[in-house]
């Protein structure tokens, strides 16, 4: 055995099992391994430098290391420099660069004597200084058989773009964390077991520095399942030290604790978090940082970054974060209530944001870096087959014929969300008062909301939001609660008539922390059963709650205080559910008053109170149909309904001596027309005219 040991380690150093274990640890980074690979073995190098950047911690160190072996492997000569181990001359870099190839002289000459060769140069960054020379001089004069690689937390400057020259010989690669599968690979050759991959995962986010990290933190531990985020003192503090590295006063650090309490971080947020009018500077300073990403509405850092910095701050001066969130949140609450049109869904989501990034919710939103990029849409005909394949898939035949009948029945209460190969999710919320009593009771969800709530007396609205799915998770945590959410808070703004609100969800325990933290109670009575499946059922009541809670509070409080000219310039699926809101209005002047329509091209042509010209407006498009006699049976459905309202819909079928399904599917139908019409009509400016 000892004679064995003494033949193996015969020629070795420590430098060699050093690198052995570096070797073995390392993970994933295939495409960048094959992208060298491929460029040192063909005849002519396809691109002269390879700049690798990412923030501190992603592997870019390691990653040089495999790119040698890589080098070793197709018989080039690789040399290493690392810029913290430099001067800040070129004549610095030059003799750091000649002690690496072990030459007295000129190691560019020595080089062009080789032959294939790699040259790797770390921490790029604080070579910054000398990137014009290195650009315009240093590399110039290599061999054409040497490949450059750099690695650096920024990405090159942008004079290597403009110089049309270098245009084609520079790639960038920037490296991402880890994938889940790679993370999973890394922690088992850990050591670590399975059980604790997918929580390990959901800490570190991938992050290469971080899993190391947390592997050891987690064998000090005993291997203890419990480690979080806001648990592990060690991870938090090794990553901020890096994260917050070089931060030269408390003003710094309070914008970088800023923009990590908000999902994106514009200007005004900044001034708004750090209570100060001039932040342009810090706003440059934190868009520069190598973890703080840009956004079509703002900077962001990495989510792993996030979640160091609350928790440091949190720890390290819990009354400051207090303050600086409270002063993100009033800012997002403020931008809620004053957002219209297409910027109403991002502007909740920064409020729910402030909300939902909390550590305890993290088991619903894992997906926050995807929030902004994805938002709910009306779903369309051509959605239909899409939906009720999810619906099979997850709930059985059964739940899919009654998803059918409601979408077929009520295609506005369907909200997608899609992706490049089609539907991912959809949720339903149905309006149960604008639905009839036959289809209420053909399904046993709707039918035990219905025997709870009773039918609408005084023209509330009644909800329930009876199918919620993503294509791959079903109801457990995706993608899916960047549009749910958003969704809900749009149904509770848009219906000050709000009454009843039904949740309905398959895995009760899962929901309970969440629904019963934002008013909504376990309604054990209205739980049904669709083939042979049980569902839960969670109810609020908005007119008789003992109370409120104080995030409803804030958002209720943007309903009485919408901007003026909230009607103008609104999308057309806005547009459309605002006019057959006004046609439900007709004849309540203090509810028409609130529509969005009030102030729309069309009614402000008329001139006069806006009330009256909005009512004017719905009737003359609703009279448009007695002009046409395929169109008369609708106008006659819409008069019993809502110009000379019946008491209820089954009388107004009665009345008109229609079977109850005849009337409805000609309702539908008036007023799909008279929507459609008033759309038109804003778009042409010919299509309605006062006393027309």
């Amino acid at each position: 055995m000892g004679s064995a040991r003494a033949k193996v380690s015969v020629g070795r150093t420590v430098r060699h099992r050093l690198d052995a274990a570096r070797r073995d640890t390392f993970v994933g980074r295939a495409g960048e391994l094959e992208l060298v690979r491929t460029a040192v073995a063909g005849p002519e190098l396809p691109f002269v430098v390879l700049h690798v950047c990412g923030p501190g911690g992603v592997g870019k160190s390691a990653l040089l290391r495999r790119f040698a072996d890589v080098a070793a492997e197709a018989g080039a000569e690789c040399f290493a420099v690392d810029g913290r181990d430099t001067g800040a001359t070129p004549a610095d870099f030059l003799t750091a660069l000649a002690a690496q190839l072990g030459v007295g002289g000129d190691p560019v000459e020595a080089m062009a004597c080789g032959g294939p060769a790699v040259l790797l140069i770390d921490t790029f960054e604080a070579l910054s200084e000398l990137e014009a020379w290195f650009r315009n001089e240093f590399l110039p004069r290599l061999s054409a058989q040497v490949l450059v690689v750099t690695a650096g937390r920024q990405g090159l400057s942008p004079a290597w773009r403009a110089d049309l020259g270098w245009r084609d010989l520079v790639r960038t690669v920037t490296l991402p964390n880890l994938s889940s599968a790679e993370t999973a690979e890394f922690l088992d050759r850990a050591g670590l077991p399975a059980v604790l991959h997918e929580q390990v995962f959901g800490l570190t986010d991938g992050h290469p520095l971080a899993l190391a990290l947390a592997v050891d933190v987690l064998r000090q531990r005993g291997l203890d399942p419990e480690l979080g985020v806001a648990e592990a003192p060690d991870v938090v503090q090794a990553l901020m030290v890096r994260f917050a590295e070089g931060l030269p006063d408390q003003l710094h650090r309070h914008a970088l604790q800023v923009c990590a309490e908000a999902r994106t971080t514009s200007e005004a947020v900044l001034r708004a978090g750090l209570d100060r009018d001039d932040v342009h500077d810090l706003f440059e300073w934190l868009r520069g940082l190598s973890f703080v990403a840009s956004g079509p509405h703002g900077i962001f850092p990495h989510t792993l970054a996030r979640d160091v910095l609350v928790a440091d701050l949190s720890w390290r001066d819990p009354e400051v974060r207090d303050r600086l969130h409270g002063r993100v949140r009033a800012h997002a609450t403020a931008r809620m209530r004053m957002a219209t049109g297409r910027e109403r869904q991002p502007a909740i989501l920064d409020f729910l944001f402030t909300e939902y990034s909390q550590p305890k919710f993290r088991s619903y939103w894992k997906q926050w870096d995807t929030t902004g990029r994805v938002f709910g849409a009306p779903a369309t005909p051509a959605d239909r087959a899409a939906i009720l394949d999810l619906v099979h898939h997850n709930e059985g035949p059964e739940s899919a014929a009654i998803a059918a009948r409601w979408f077929d029945r009520q295609p506005a209460a369907f909200t997608v969300y899609r992706g490049q190969h089609g539907v991912l999710g959809f949720l339903c919320w149905l309006s149960l008062h604008e639905a009839a009593a036959a289809d209420i009771e053909a399904d046993p969800g709707t039918r035990a909301a219905w025997r709870i709530s009773g039918p609408s007396e005084s023209g509330e609205d009644i909800l329930m939001l009876r199918f919620l799915m993503d294509r791959d998770a079903y109801q457990g945590s995706s993608k899916l609660f960047n549009v749910g959410p958003v969704v809900h808070v749009l149904h509770v703004l848009d219906r000050p008539r709000l009454r009843w609100d039904f949740l309905a969800v398959a895995d009760p325990q899962f929901w309970t922390p969440l629904w019963t933290y934002i008013g909504y109670d376990r309604t054990p009575e209205a739980d049904f059963t669709v083939g042979g499946r049980h569902y839960a059922v969670f109810a609020r009541d908005w007119w008789t709650a003992a109370s409120v809670p104080a995030k409803w509070s804030e958002i209720l409080s943007c309903r009485s205080n919408r901007p003026a000219h909230s009607g103008a310039g609104l999308p057309r699926p806005e547009y459309e559910r605002a006019a057959r809101q006004a046609l439900r209005d007709l004849c309540r002047p203090d509810l028409l008053a609130g529509n969005p329509l009030v102030d729309c091209r069309l009614v402000r042509e008329r001139g006069g109170d806006a009330t009256d010209a909005l009512a004017d407006l719905v009737r003359q498009a609703v009279d448009t149909l007695r002009q046409h006699p395929r169109d008369a049976k609708l106008h006659r459905a819409l008069d019993r309904t809502y110009l000379r309202p019946a008491a209820t819909q089954e009388l107004a079928a009665e009345l008109l001596g229609l079977p109850f399904s005849t009337y409805r599917r000609h309702l539908t139908q008036g007023v799909a027309r008279v929507v459609s019409l008033l759309w038109e009509g804003e778009q042409k400016p010919s299509t309605f005219r006062s006393g027309n």
